[in-house]
């Protein structure tokens, strides 16, 4: 993988652009605009090959403010509390893999066990896939998108770094390209 950093003057501001070359990784791992949503500012978003996007949400104590201010009534409480438990051991995450015109039968990439997580060395404490969406196209063919709720034990200096990818994926031609197959893809926060 050749990387390259510029820097470009727009404006009068400093913008560093991260130039990735042969097929590799593009993270948006930049801060949020100003004014922008409070939940932008925990989602991390990569394109890990044709068509497959992968985007995770870190949690914290905010994320769980605002989930819990939508709902209305007593049921908030409970749920605030479900959000704690399951949010505040260490580092949790949601992570959404959305593969785009896939074959219906037999996708390597659509195998829900198959996909693996780290946070640097970390392996995680709980990982559950707790939604699958599979949208025919007609053609033999399917967009399919998955849910999953990873959690990592807490830890020396945090989880800053996420790395994503499947282990379907390393074969002798990787679907994801080999760097992805070996090493994931990373999620910076």
């Amino acid at each position: 993988m050749v990387r390259r950093t510029a820097n470009l003057r727009a404006g009068g501001l400093l913008a560093n652009v991260l130039l990735l070359a042969g097929g590799a990784v593009a993270c948006a791992h930049s801060h949020a605009t100003p004014g922008a949503a409070p939940i932008s500012t925990r989602e991390r978003r990569a394109v890990i090959g044709d068509g497959a996007v992968v985007t995770a949400t870190r949690w914290d104590d905010t994320l769980v403010e605002l989930t819990v201010a939508e709902v209305p009534g007593p049921g908030g409480a409970a749920l605030r509390e479900r959000l704690r438990a399951r949010h505040r051991a260490g580092a949790s995450f949601t992570v959404v893999v959305e593969l785009a015109d896939r074959p219906l039968d037999g996708d390597v990439l659509a195998d829900g066990d198959a996909w693996w997580f780290r946070c640097g060395e970390l392996r995680p404490t709980r990982v559950e896939l707790v939604a699958v969406d599979r949208h025919p196209t007609g053609d033999g063919r399917a967009h399919v998108r998955m849910g999953f709720d990873v959690g990592f034990a807490a830890a020396k200096g945090g989880c800053n770094t996420l790395q994503v990818g499947s282990a379907a994926a390393r074969s002798r031609r990787p679907e994801l390209g080999r760097h992805v197959a070996r090493h994931g893809a990373p999620l910076r926060w």
